[in-house]
């Protein structure tokens, strides 16, 4: 309602983190080009091998200082264009009433969901006392709104399910949101978030041993059925069928998702639940699904069992958008054509999150009719072409890309057709981390997501 609390919860890499004062995750492109360096990027992120819940102490504790705001991007895992402020809510919303929740998103979610908790108590406690100032008639007490993007609605579910935070709760709105986990994750702890020939394959593995060092990236692992072995028709999940990953990471992995699915069904009464869930998603981009066990390795793939192109918002399969422990069907969701990168800040989903504060329906507001999905690589080097694949889009339309970032905005290159129903055209820039615009007409559509250009 009104005269609730908003608190918007970040997903991973969104907040800064800084240590003696000093930017260690601003994602500035200075902090970008320090990850090419493994030594650097394990001393300034990586926490204790093995490292399961609680906070780090000592060389590994970090100060949190607010949310990132410029586009970032940690290739093959999460790129984002930043969080900047959400006008469409915040001009609803009274002095103080807003809150953004900064963590350190290396640490495990159900170590953030406490964190969460003592900070949403303290923030509603505070809210409530000046509420009736702007709100004198209002019916009840106010509760909290929470809107999540990506990891930042696995963080809130689990502490309103596993930590009691049910009750004060008016709705959850999560935006991307892998609630089974993502293939991605999996890529990368697997080594292969490039393949073996990839002239930048040195950056992954560099990131590989980083995030193997991150309880958070383990705990975003696919644990919906995701691994087919060529010739069998079951797929399994990775505790059957684990590609060499450590098998105790695995459970601890699992562990996390499997207890909050356990209280969830605990506290679930004959009235449902105390709180609305809404979950905002993408449906039109090619998404890494599953994975294929081969003995000469795995090969990750964007469909299985030959059932056609895997769906999502390019990092977040469709499947995995939907809080399946809440809703009866996918169509109860919101589906978008953005991608991940800029979903939460695209203007249709900011107008939804308007509507779900102010206790109004979110249906009749979707996104564009006129849907395409595109691809394009998160990480390019230096002046060197990289290209921009669109599908789905009809041929009366014109479609043009560009790349804007560090003050410029490079020029559109026109996507032509290539015969097989699809739009290309190639891209290059110098070193930085850039927005990709992707631009059709009749009627004029914009898809956005971030690239890392560096040096090679």
């Amino acid at each position: 309602m009104e005269h609730d609390l908003v608190v918007f919860v970040p997903g991973i890499g969104g907040s800064r983190l800084t240590r003696d004062g000093v930017d260690l995750w601003n994602m500035s492109l200075q902090a970008m080009m320090s990850l090419r360096n493994p030594r650097r990027a394990l001393e300034g992120l990586a926490l204790e091998p093995g490292m399961e819940d609680g906070h780090p102490e000592g060389r590994d504790a970090v100060e949190v200082a607010g949310l990132v705001r410029e586009p970032f991007v940690l290739s093959g895992l999460m790129r984002h264009l930043g969080y900047l402020r959400m006008p469409q809510v915040e001009e609803h919303a009274k002095p103080g009433q807003y809150r953004e929740f900064a963590y350190d998103w290396r640490l495990s979610n159900r170590t953030t969901a406490e964190d969460l908790q003592k900070w949403t108590e303290r923030a509603l406690g505070q809210w409530q006392e000046q509420a009736r100032t702007w709100y004198p008639d209002m019916p009840d007490d106010p509760k909290v709104v929470f809107l999540c993007h990506s990891m930042g609605g696995l963080v809130t579910r689990y502490y309103l399910e596993c930590l009691g935070g049910r009750e004060i709760t008016r709705s959850l709105t999560t935006i991307g949101t892998p609630h089974r986990g993502a293939a991605k994750a999996a890529r990368f702890l697997t080594g292969h978030a490039f393949g073996t020939r990839h002239p930048l394959r040195w950056f992954g593995e560099n990131i590989t041993e980083l995030c193997r060092r991150l309880p958070s990236v383990w705990q975003l692992l696919p644990v919906y059925e995701a691994v087919i072995r060529p010739g069998e028709p079951d797929r399994r999940t990775l505790l059957e069928e684990p590609l060499g990953l450590d098998s105790d990471r695995l459970r601890y992995a699992f562990r996390f998702h499997e207890q909050f699915e356990e209280a969830a069904a605990a506290n679930l009464t004959a009235e449902g639940r105390p709180y609305r869930v809404h979950c905002l998603a993408g449906n039109a981009h090619r998404t890494w699904h599953g994975v294929v066990a081969r003995p000469e390795g795995p090969r990750y793939v964007k469909e299985l069992d030959n059932s056609g192109a895997w769906r999502g918002d390019g990092t977040v399969p469709a499947g995995s958008a939907v809080a399946d422990w809440h809703m009866t069907s996918s169509s109860d969701a919101v589906w978008y054509g953005h991608k991940h990168a800029s979903l939460h800040g695209e203007k249709p989903v900011g107008r939804q999150l308007a509507q779900i504060f102010l206790d109004k329906p979110v249906r009749g507001m979707l996104a564009d009719e006129e849907e395409f999905g595109f691809e394009a690589p998160d990480l390019a080097s230096a002046d060197t072409p990289f290209e921009v694949v669109v599908d789905r889009c009809e041929r009366r339309r014109h479609v043009v890309a560009r790349l804007r970032g560090n003050g410029v905005d490079l020029p559109w290159t026109e996507l032509i057709p290539d015969g097989a129903g699809r739009r290309r055209g190639s891209l290059s820039a110098p070193a930085g981390v850039w927005t990709l615009e992707v631009r059709a007409d009749n009627p004029d559509t914009v898809r956005r997501d971030a690239v890392l250009v560096i040096d090679e």
